[in-house]
């Protein structure tokens, strides 16, 4: 789906492990186990959706981490997912994440 020329998915990645994740993809996570998933450096063109495809993120969370001293929700610090079959997009201003 292309929202503008700046923000197309470009792939599907199936996650089983702790992983960085990769700028336009769709993250389908594994949550049997708990994942750290690894934010890639900040960009204005960022964009990363994460689906909890098992649905036990609530039981077996995926910890989202920052690259660096980046902000998440305007917090300095690592950010926990925990909604049973739930997706998230992530977007970036060039300098903090933001979830939409």
């Amino acid at each position: 789906t292309t929202f503008n020329s700046k923000l197309a998915i470009e792939g599907v990645v199936a996650v089983s492990s702790d992983v960085t994740l990769t700028n336009r993809r769709v993250h389908f996570v594994d949550t049997s186990a708990a994942r750290s998933l690894t934010l890639p450096a900040p960009s204005a063109s960022l964009y990363i959706v994460i689906k909890d495809s098992i649905g036990s993120c609530q039981t077996n969370n995926i910890t989202l981490v920052r690259p660096g001293s980046e902000k998440i929700e305007t917090v300095a610090a690592s950010f926990t997912l925990n909604e049973n079959l739930a997706s998230w997009t992530i977007v970036s201003d060039g300098v903090d994440f933001f979830l939409i």
